[in-house]
Formats: C-alpha cells, structure tokens, sequence
C-alpha cells in the first residue's frame, strides 16, 4: 500500500475533485493524492510557488564583495498575471548575488551596479509599455 494521504485543497473545503465538503465525504476517498507544497530550485532554496523565486530573497553580501550595496527593492509598473499587485524589481545586492552566483559577475564592480539596476528596470518598463 502507499503511504501517499489523499489531498485537501489549500482552502480545506474537501476533495477538490469529487467537490465535496469534508462532513459529505465520510467514506469516499479523494482520488487526488497529497502532493509536497514545497518546492526547490538547484541550490537547495524553497521557491514562492506564486512566482517560482526564492521564498527569502538573498540580501546578504556575496563572498569577496568589497563594499555594501543598497538592499531597497523597487516596485515596477508591470501587472502581475492574476493579481491585483506588481512585479518588485531585485535590489542592487540582490541583482549583484545573482550575477555573482551565475558566474557573470567577476568583472563587475559594486560602484558600477546601481547604473546596472537601473538601466535592466528601465528596459523591463519600456518593454512592457510597448507590448
């Protein structure tokens, strides 16, 4: 037999399948298996299943870096699909880490990152206004 327990929709009101409530449900069983909510990317970090990023975005410093950049996000113009909010824009530690940890990053000096920041911002904006 399998250890896998029937699931439950993420608002608890029965089997999402069968729509019924858990009191009608009694002996019938879901016939959709409960599924691990969480989920992982290649370096071990749980991802926010909203937009597949890093639950805890990476602030901190990257190994070797030689002066402290801005941790201050910036909200963009740009709707999120199915929400009511829009997308944040990475800090300049945040976009530094990324390089960093993309191998892109071992010419790029931390004076130079806010221009960086700002001209990919800038870009995603326009682009988005001309679609």
């Amino acid at each position: 037999g399998s250890s896998t327990k029937p699931a439950a929709p993420a608002d608890g009101g029965g089997c999402p399948v069968m729509k019924k409530k858990p009191e009608e449900q009694a002996d019938s069983v879901c016939p959709v298996k409960y599924k691990n909510p969480n989920v992982y990317n290649v370096y071990g970090q749980k991802l926010d299943p909203s937009n597949m990023m890093p639950a805890a975005a990476q602030q901190m410093p990257s190994p070797g870096q030689k002066e402290a950049l801005p941790t201050n996000r910036v909200v963009s113009g740009i709707a999120k699909g199915g929400t009511e909010s829009t997308w944040v824009y990475p800090s300049e530690q945040m976009f530094y880490n990324s390089l960093k940890k993309k191998g892109k990053g071992a010419d790029v000096k931390e004076e130079n990152v806010q221009m960086m920041v700002a001209i990919h911002n800038n870009m995603n904006e326009r682009t988005w206004r001309d679609l």
